[in-house]
């Protein structure tokens, strides 16, 4: 079992990745800011999918027709520098220095019940540890609800397997070659199968001790901090209702320097994925600030700066 920590305000930085690093997990509760950003995330979300209701509107879409709103709303949320400016505020007032922080995109999932209209946009992976997919052991994972979960719709960690390896097909797994092989099936107009058939994402090759599962039930407004190293899912959504979230990551210059890392215990890929976190202060490239020595002397102080 791994501890898991809630607050409802912001704590020390190197104290959050400490506890990170060491196997827990942190659950920020009600923030203010978060429920605003939900607010206006929900009025886009009702705004594409008029006249229907976003949670439901896959009963009354056909697949193309939902999978074509699904796509405009992800890329309207996506391109918003109102979101970015809005997430890099909440971190900032979690704690989070982010002259020293890099961040990836914030990724806006979209998971319709069972298997109903199933593509690229609206798939999720399995049981998963972010580290089969990339050696950045320095990354800290970060996801939020935008509508009140319930059992049927949920995160889940497997909280046993932070300590325990899990048998895998990561082996000779390469994050680059990944990413050019589906690139190339994608520009072909290749199919959701064909894309996914082009490189496989790794899987475990033992079955997964159900008993360790955690299942985070959450509100809008509350934000999960955890670690690339922590085995975790998007469980199959069994309730009627659809589950929209977001989630990304960050990483902080002197964790990578330092040598400051989540471990790894069953990864045998390769790649990193550095080239892909830009600065939150400013959107400078993060690879950038790690290879300046001028990182080192940052003063903390600078954490409130919002680019």
């Amino acid at each position: 079992m791994v501890p898991v920590y809630t607050f409802s305000q912001g704590i020390d930085d190197e104290r959050r990745r400490e506890i990170i690093f060491s196997g827990g997990i942190i659950l920020f509760k009600r923030l203010e800011g978060l429920v605003a950003l939900a607010e206006r995330v929900q009025g886009v979300a009702t705004e594409i999918f008029s006249p229907h209701d976003p949670l439901t509107a896959h009963e009354q879409l056909d697949r193309f027709s939902y999978l074509s709103r699904v796509e405009k709303f992800q890329r309207k949320m996506t391109n918003s520098q109102d979101i970015k400016d809005g997430f890099a505020a909440i971190l900032a007032d979690l704690g989070v220095n982010n002259v020293l922080t890099g961040y990836s995109r914030f990724a806006f999932r979209i998971q319709p019940p069972a298997h109903s209209h199933i593509d690229r946009n609206t798939a999720t992976l399995g049981p998963h540890r972010d580290s089969w997919y990339s050696q950045d052991y320095a990354q800290t994972n970060w996801w939020t609800p935008w509508y009140p979960l319930d059992a049927g719709r949920s995160l889940r960690i497997y909280t046993k397997y932070w300590n325990t390896p899990l048998p895998n097909t990561s082996r000779g797994w390469d994050l680059d070659e990944f990413r050019q092989a589906r690139a190339s099936v994608t520009k072909k107009n290749g199919s959701f199968e064909e894309v996914k058939e082009a490189y496989p994402p790794v899987q475990p090759t033992e079955r997964i001790d159900a008993l360790s599962a955690m299942d985070f039930i959450m509100e809008p407004g509350d934000i999960l901090n955890f670690s690339l190293a922590h085995l975790h899912e998007g469980p199959p959504n069994s309730s009627g209702i659809c589950r929209f979230s977001t989630d990304f990551r960050t990483m902080h210059a002197h964790d990578i320097q330092s040598g400051n890392l989540a471990p790894n215990i069953d990864s045998e890929s390769t790649g990193s994925g550095i080239g892909d976190f830009r600065r939150l202060a400013d959107d400078q490239a993060l690879a950038e600030i790690v290879q300046s020595e001028d990182s080192q002397t940052v003063d903390a102080s600078q954490s409130g700066l919002i680019g």
